[in-house]
């Protein structure tokens, strides 16, 4: 009898063991296939697209701000849409957005 006790639980623990490795090994497919979706949407047209747009945004401040870089834009104005020019200074807590973004 108690060689059947020692079969058993070797079978209990194979089992569970199994069990286990089929759970890493789906998980661990399942992570992969989306690594694969996530580069599939990266690459795609409205990816590339908003990228383009912020690219083109980027440039238009360059241009309005003089390409001077002492002037960070933080604030647009809400009437003209233009970067409010009071709000420029190194000392304003949105200073490092425009310059974190180039």
């Amino acid at each position: 009898m108690n060689c059947y006790k020692h079969i058993s639980i070797i079978y209990y623990l194979c089992a569970k063991f199994f069990f286990l490795a089929v759970c890493l090994l789906t998980a661990a497919s399942e992570f992969a296939y989306s690594q694969q979706q996530a580069a599939q949407i990266f690459q795609s047209q409205s990816i590339q697209s908003a990228l383009l747009h912020a690219e083109d945004k980027l440039l238009q401040t360059l241009d309005e701000i003089d390409y001077n870089s002492t002037r960070h834009p933080g604030h647009t104005n809400p009437v003209t849409g233009n970067w409010d020019t009071d709000y420029m200074g190194r000392d304003q807590w949105t200073s490092g957005f425009f310059s974190g973004s180039l």
